[in-house]
C-alpha cells in the first residue's frame, strides 16, 4: 500500500493532482511524493537577451515577403536560412532601438545604455531601489534626475518609448518622466512623458517645432502602484498605452518630429519627478499592440 509523506490534498490546493504530485519506488515500497520545482535559473543577462529574442522573432513574422527574400539572399552566402541571418543581424546591431537603460546599475555617478549607441547617463542624486525588472532608479522629487547628452540617435523619426514607473500620490506640480528635447517649448519636443500631479494624468506629446500633439491617459496613475506605460507617434496618431493596454490616442499635428542639440533628461524637464522609474528604452519605430502587451508583463525574478 501507498505510504503517504505529505497529505495529497488541502484546502489551499490549485491544479490537477498530476501535476503536483510523483510517485517513487524503494524496494517493495512505493511512495508519493511532491514534485520537485527547480528555481528559475536564467540570470538577468540571460533574460535580457531572450526577451530581445522574443521581440525579433515577432518582428520577423511582421517583414514582407519582399524583405524575407532579401534575408534568405544574404544568408545563403554564410549557409543561413533568411530567418537566422535576420535574427543574428538584430540581435549583433539592435538597429531598433536609441536608448535602452535598464537601470540596474549605478556605477561612479553612471548608468549606462546597453543599445548599440553606448549612451552613457549621469545620475544625480538618485539612487538604486527595487523596480519592476531587477532594479529600477528612485528619484526625491527635489533635484535627483539623470541625464544624457545629446546625440541625434536620441531624437527619431517615427518614436516609442516605454518603461515602468511608481508615481508618489504628491498633487502639487508637473512630474516629467522623459525628455529627450530641452529647451522648455511643447512644440520643441521630440517625445516628452510626464505625469499632470493636478490631475494625476500620464501625459505624452511630441512637437514638429511650431506645433505639438498631446495625448493624455484616461485614469490618473499618481497611485504609488507600479506601471508599464508606453508612447508612440507614427506620425498618423499618438498613442498612449498603460499596462499594455491602449488607453487614448490623438491624431498627429502633422509634420516631421522636432530635433535640437540638447539634453535627454528623465526626471525633470518642468517638474521633478518623486518615485521610481525602471526599464525606459526609447525606438526609432512604433511598437505593436501586440508587442506593448507582452512587455508590459515582464517581471525579473518572474
Amino acid at each position: 500500500m501507498v505510504r503517504l509523506k505529505n497529505p495529497l490534498l488541502s484546502f489551499d490546493a490549485h491544479g490537477t493532482v498530476g501535476d503536483s504530485v510523483t510517485f517513487q519506488s524503494s524496494t517493495r515500497r512505493k511512495f508519493a511524493r511532491q514534485k520537485p520545482r527547480l528555481p528559475y535559473s536564467l540570470t538577468l543577462p540571460q533574460q535580457y537577451q531572450r526577451w530581445l529574442y522574443e521581440d525579433y522573432a515577432h518582428l520577423w513574422l511582421a517583414q514582407s515577403a519582399a524583405t524575407r527574400q532579401e534575408y534568405r539572399e544574404a544568408g545563403s552566402r554564410f549557409h543561413l536560412t533568411g530567418y537566422q541571418y535576420y535574427m543574428k543581424y538584430m540581435l549583433t546591431n539592435l538597429p531598433d532601438i536609441a536608448l535602452m537603460l535598464r537601470l540596474d546599475v549605478i556605477s561612479g555617478g553612471f548608468t549606462l545604455d546597453t543599445s548599440r549607441n553606448a549612451h552613457v547617463g549621469t545620475v544625480l542624486g538618485a539612487s538604486l531601489t527595487p523596480g519592476a525588472i531587477a532594479q529600477g532608479i528612485l528619484l526625491d522629487g527635489i533635484n535627483d534626475q539623470v541625464t544624457i547628452p545629446y546625440s541625434p540617435s536620441l531624437q527619431p523619426a517615427e518614436v516609442s518609448l516605454e518603461g515602468f514607473f511608481k508615481a508618489n500620490p504628491d498633487v502639487s506640480i508637473l512630474r516629467d518622466i522623459f525628455t529627450n528635447t530641452t529647451d522648455g517649448s511643447g512644440d520643441h519636443q521630440n517625445c516628452h512623458a510626464r505625469i499632470d500631479m493636478t490631475t494625476g494624468k500620464l501625459f505624452c506629446r511630441s512637437g514638429n517645432g511650431t506645433a505639438n500633439t498631446q495625448v493624455v491617459s484616461i485614469q490618473a496613475v499618481n497611485d504609488n502602484i507600479l506601471h508599464h506605460f508606453c508612447f508612440t507617434n507614427d506620425l498618423v496618431t499618438c498613442r498612449v498605452y498603460l499596462d499594455g493596454i491602449e488607453n487614448n490616442t490623438t491624431p498627429w499635428t502633422g509634420g516631421t518630429l522636432y530635433t535640437d542639440a540638447n539634453l535627454t533628461r528623465i526626471g525633470t524637464m518642468y517638474g521633478w519627478f518623486w518615485g521610481m522609474i525602471d526599464n525606459l528604452i526609447l525606438y526609432n519605430r512604433v511598437l505593436d499592440p501586440i508587442e506593448v502587451l507582452r512587455h508590459s508583463k515582464r517581471r525579473y525574478p518572474v
